[in-house]
């Protein structure tokens, strides 16, 4: 090789540079997740208070069936209420959804019985 074709090329430089921006974008990387996960809580305490509040419905709920003397479960009810929650979700997430209520309904009928 000739002088003319020959290029300086260090490797130390090019690993120090690389090293430099793969750290710039983890750094980045940490700080949206951190961004990210700031909104994830305040989803987590708007579903717990939610929740908390359900369960102060399934409580009075569970007074009228046992002075009614009413089935505490009543699949007819669950049906259409997953009906409603997924409708216009696409397969996936539809599915995910009915997993998260019928976990729901099954903490509610334990909460009656």
């Amino acid at each position: 090789m000739n002088e003319e074709t020959k290029t300086d090329v260090n490797p130390c430089k090019i690993s120090e540079k690389y090293s430099t921006d793969m750290f710039e974008s983890v750094e980045k990387a940490q700080f949206r997740l951190a961004e990210i996960r700031q909104g994830i809580d305040s989803v987590d305490e708007k579903i717990l208070d939610a929740f908390l509040q359900r369960m102060v419905y399934v409580d009075r709920v569970a007074e009228i069936k046992k002075s009614g003397d009413i089935s505490i479960h009543q699949a007819e009810r669950e049906k259409c209420i997953l009906a409603r929650v997924t409708e216009g979700l696409d397969a996936d997430l539809a599915a995910d959804v009915t997993k998260l209520f019928n976990c729901l309904f099954e903490i509610s009928r334990n909460k009656q019985g």
